[in-house]
């Protein structure tokens, strides 16, 4: 009937749920927390257990889960930070650099041979707009934005932040990325243009951290750079949105009238 509240105009009294939230709103098993959820805990001062299964009810699935994928999960985080520590971190993936040299290749041809520097010169503005965007993709995701709506994890200032903060500070840099040269502005074409970019992206990202990557390649050109990727290995297939959408696995709901 209190469920039903707006209806029947039935309420809990403020001292039965006080009672009863102290007895049983209890923090939920580790299984079932969120990181969100034991971030927001701790950040709360309490030091309240997660909820443990009565022992005499034996083992449960979901607990045997939990601890397994715990397991796994350390062994293979222990195997990713081995390899990125090796030396072979920082090799190129020449398909994605591949398009950017080419060109570079063909301006300098176009210098000598015809003495011609437009496309030279097309190249060297579209580098030094990868410059200037690499540098705010490492400004704005090096700490949080004032009025952010959360406070980071410790450490961890970008990666602490809500999901949407982060998306929205992403989509800002794809945006600038993808701002020059504007259309019609250059004899190369928009397709070619944008598989320069982000090629000279991924190049540059590595000339300028050599000890290591950092993702402003792919937060501002994941889609080109898998594009070249793709065109590389051979074995590419090109899917319009339309047939596309029917690769998504919808829930059963969804068809529900």
């Amino acid at each position: 009937m209190t469920l039903d509240g707006f209806k029947t105009g039935m309420t809990v009294l403020d001292e039965i749920l006080k009672k009863d939230t102290k007895t049983y709103q209890k923090r939920p098993p580790k299984w079932k927390e969120t990181d969100e959820e034991r971030d927001r805990f701790h950040a709360s001062g309490q030091n309240e257990k997660n909820l443990q299964r009565p022992s005499v009810l034996g083992r449960f699935i979901m607990d045997e889960l939990h601890k397994q994928a715990e397991d796994e999960g350390d062994q293979w985080l222990a195997r990713i930070e081995s390899h990125f520590e090796a030396p072979s971190r920082c090799k190129v993936d020449e398909d994605l650099v591949a398009p950017w040299n080419k060109a570079m290749e063909l301006s300098n041809r176009w210098a000598t041979e015809e003495n011609n520097i437009r496309m030279k010169q097309e190249l060297e503005a579209i580098a030094e707009h990868v410059k200037a965007v690499y540098t705010s993709h490492r400004g704005s995701l090096a700490s949080p934005s004032k009025g952010s709506r959360t406070s980071p994890k410790k450490g961890a200032p970008f990666s602490g932040l809500p999901i949407e903060v982060r998306q929205d500070a992403i989509r800002k840099i794809s945006r600038q990325f993808v701002s020059f040269p504007p259309p019609g502005n250059s004899l190369l074409q928009d397709e070619e243009i944008a598989r320069l970019r982000a090629s000279y992206a991924y190049k540059y990202d590595h000339e300028i951290r050599s000890s290591g990557w950092t993702r402003f390649p792919w937060d501002a050109a994941m889609r080109e750079l898998g594009a070249i990727k793709a065109r590389a290995t051979g074995r590419h297939k090109t899917i319009a949105s339309e047939f596309y959408d029917h690769f998504n696995m919808k829930h059963s709901r969804d068809y529900h009238m």
